[in-house]
């Protein structure tokens, strides 16, 4: 349990007092807590808790410790559920205004219905929870989605949160992947609602193992969950026909980095490019060396083609297939996610 988790205090605290009486009453030890830390703003936190609680049990679904905020949100983290959690914690908020000790407690409080609501914006960024609103053909940045991105790291900052899961992630690299997913790919870029073709399919529990996430324009963050398509231990192809020959200067695809969840990068990716009468007019293959001990969360593959005519992509990659010797898991099955493909060129 660290600084910043889920009512890690409140939980060391009542552990602590179990171990000395097992018998002592748990809702006089939590109050005792909550008067303590947070003051005048306990009781707004209790609420807090016994709504999230009472809702989840209501659900009867499980809370993993590994699960994902989009798991859990129609129930306990519903839309209304999470504007009531924040009315509450605005109230806590108000009541300690003046006394920055408290206030900072709220705020820390605060951060993993924080991290709930961006992960479920990130999940479906066009939607009424979503990051984006819809205006015609252009693409609106909500102003307290994006606030709230930059907020949620200065309190992490400010209060000395070092990680936002048990994997480690810092706030700094999670805000740094956040920010890469808000950042849509549809100016410019020539494969935007393009149909992909992926062979083999990828698994179809991430993300459906939908071939038009590689060109919706959003790049996945840093949970595969999310915006991310995944191979276990085989090599795949990813071909784009853009309809008819373009003037083509870049073409990107990205990958991801987790190995405790048995994620790495690949072993390398080739572009192949074709012209309108499917002959092949480029070839590149990016590869990566070493053991890829300690690499990047997220690696962009790019192709320069220098403004070449290319009707058709395939993109081949080949996985690294097992674990490597300094992984706990050596010998098992390595995973390979892939987010988006993004063509820039002339039009």
């Amino acid at each position: 349990m660290g600084k910043g988790h889920a009512f890690s205090e409140v939980k060391a605290y009542v552990i602590s007092r179990l171990l000395w009486d097992t018998k002592v009453n748990k809702d006089s030890v939590i109050n005792d807590f909550l008067n303590g830390y947070y003051g005048k703003a306990a009781p707004f936190i209790r609420k807090y808790m016994d709504k999230t609680e009472s809702e989840l049990i209501k659900s009867g679904q499980f809370l993993d410790i590994y699960g994902h905020p989009t798991a859990h949100q129609n129930s306990f983290l519903s839309q209304e559920n999470v504007q009531l959690y924040n009315k509450w914690f605005d109230e806590a908020e108000n009541s300690v205004l003046k006394q920055p000790v408290y206030l900072n407690h709220v705020k820390t409080a605060r951060l993993p219905l924080m991290y709930a609501m961006m992960e479920i914006g990130k999940s479906d960024m066009f939607s009424p929870r979503g990051f984006y609103s819809i205006k015609g053909e252009n693409l609106i940045l909500k102003p307290e989605m994006s606030q709230m991105v930059d907020y949620f790291l200065q309190i992490c900052t400010s209060n000395g949160v070092k990680n936002v899961n048990e994997s480690g992630l810092t706030p700094s690299a999670y805000i740094q992947s956040t920010r890469r997913t808000l950042k849509i790919k549809k100016e410019g870029n020539l494969a935007f609602g393009k149909n992909a073709i992926l062979s083999p399919m990828p698994a179809t529990k991430y993300s459906s193992g939908s071939p038009a996430l590689l060109t919706n324009g959003v790049h996945g963050s840093n949970d595969y969950r999310v915006h991310w398509l995944g191979w276990e231990g085989i090599d795949f192809e990813i071909s784009l026909d853009l309809v008819d020959d373009k003037e083509i200067d870049s073409i990107q695809i990205s990958t991801l980095y987790l190995p405790n969840s048995w994620v790495l990068h690949p072993k390398g990716v080739t572009c192949t490019t074709y012209d309108n009468n499917d002959n092949p007019n480029s070839t590149t293959t990016i590869d990566i060396q070493g053991d890829q001990k300690n690499e990047e969360v997220n690696k962009t593959f790019n192709f320069v083609t220098s403004g070449k005519k290319v009707r058709k992509i395939k993109i081949n990659v080949t996985s690294s297939a097992i674990l490597p010797h300094w992984h706990p898991a050596y010998g098992g099955t390595a995973w390979t996610f892939v987010d988006e493909l993004v063509v820039y060129g002339k039009k």
